[in-house]
């Protein structure tokens, strides 16, 4: 998942853009909404479904979850039909039941009477789901918020060298970092009045 080294102090650096980059565009616009509902800071985890699986998963089925990407702007009947489709796969990895998995009770009752069950394994009943998709609807919502609200394309005054010059970058109002390209510009360069704001 990226370039990983390890400092003294046992940190590792996951470089971001560039593991941004290897994904599918569709991967990437449904990223909020999965992270949501598979456990953040305001949402509970799946539980026995850890993040490596979800992002496994995403990697190889994004197009079959792309309706994921509506998760913050859809009614609950769609929200709950794209997420199901999301925590069914995760608990029926294999797609044995997959007739069942338009129902999460009857894929609890499948995956419970299988000879290879674990009980600790089953996935959540569709009363219990309904309740954590309003909530995950919620955070991805917020998430996506944050997204737009923050970051503005602007133009800032900014030194390069000994000479002043106008820089269009990427404003983040929240952290105030600054970045043009997919690089984050030394704060020092820059000034810290915003010329001009421009459309996304």
């Amino acid at each position: 998942m990226g370039t990983v080294t390890s400092g003294r102090d046992g940190r590792r650096y996951i470089q971001v853009h560039d593991l941004c980059s290897s994904l599918s565009n569709i991967t990437r616009k449904i990223f909020p909404s999965a992270h949501a509902l598979t456990g953040c800071h305001t949402t509970s985890s799946i539980f026995g479904i850890a993040k490596k699986s979800v992002y496994k998963l995403l990697k190889t089925s994004s197009e079959d979850l792309s309706d994921l990407m509506q998760l913050a702007q859809s009614d609950l009947d769609v929200s709950k039909s794209a997420s199901r489709k999301l925590v069914a796969r995760l608990y029926d990895p294999k797609g044995k039941y997959k007739s069942c998995q338009n129902n999460l009770n009857k894929l609890r009752v499948r995956l419970a009477t299988s000879k290879d069950s674990a009980l600790v394994r089953l996935p959540p009943s569709e009363a219990s789901f309904k309740q954590h998709v309003l909530r995950a609807c919620i955070q991805a919502k917020t998430l996506m918020l944050s997204l737009l609200r923050q970051s503005k394309r602007v133009i800032m005054l900014g030194n390069v060298g000994a000479n002043r010059t106008e820089i269009e970058c990427w404003y983040n109002y929240s952290t105030q970092y600054v970045f043009k390209g997919r690089h984050k510009i030394p704060f020092h360069w820059l000034s810290t009045v915003v010329l001009k704001r421009l459309s996304p």
